[in-house]
């Protein structure tokens, strides 16, 4: 079982865009060499995925062109979200909702714009913080017996899975009640990278 340090390592690399076998390839390298200690954690794998990330990028035929590429996928991802939002928006008579989705919409595009002028912008990071800021928000505004509902859902739905450590349970109940306020307020989670295969 992987600890929640672990799990943040997964998720960089995830975010990073680096493909999964890339990440095995790195693994494998770092347990190739002796140890002279006992591992406990992928920390320890990290710099020799970060390598094998380097190297993967470096043999890649036209990986100018293929950066360009993933660029227009982004663009188009971020084009995307910022439909659905407005969509979404449109179809909410709760004036703090409507208001909340608004103020999302701005803060995507505003995302979008330093992404295109900023190279070294983490668009991944701004999207994942604006998306929790607007799930807690749109926890707040929802009506008290939609609430309710969804407090009720969520622990249906953890009920039906087998005892966990209470981080991982605190997590699993995190996501639970973030799809369900998504789906309450009608936006997809707001992740527009590529996600390197995983």
């Amino acid at each position: 079982m992987l600890s929640p340090k672990d799990h943040r390592w997964v998720e960089q690399w995830y975010r990073a865009d680096i493909p999964s076998d890339v990440v095995v390839t790195g693994i494998k390298d770092a347990f190739s060499q002796s140890l002279s200690r006992r591992v406990h954690s992928l920390a320890f794998v990290a710099p020799a995925v970060e390598r094998a990330a380097q190297s993967h990028r470096t043999r890649k035929v036209g990986g100018a062109l293929l950066e360009r590429d993933d660029d227009l996928i982004v663009a188009e991802r971020l084009s995307r979200l910022l439909s659905q939002i407005r969509a979404a928006a449109s179809t909410h008579d709760e004036p703090r909702v409507v208001q909340l989705l608004a103020n999302a919409a701005q803060e995507v595009e505003a995302a979008t714009s330093k992404w295109k002028q900023i190279p070294e912008f983490d668009l991944g990071s701004a999207l994942e913080s604006l998306e929790k800021e607007i799930l807690d928000f749109g926890l707040g505004v929802m009506p008290p017996n939609q609430r309710a509902n969804l407090e009720a859902e969520v622990e249906g739905a953890l009920a039906e899975h087998p005892p966990m450590q209470s981080l991982v349970y605190e997590q699993t109940r995190l996501a639970f009640t973030q799809r369900r306020i998504r789906r309450y307020l009608g936006i997809p989670a707001f992740d527009c990278t590529s996600g390197g295969g995983w």
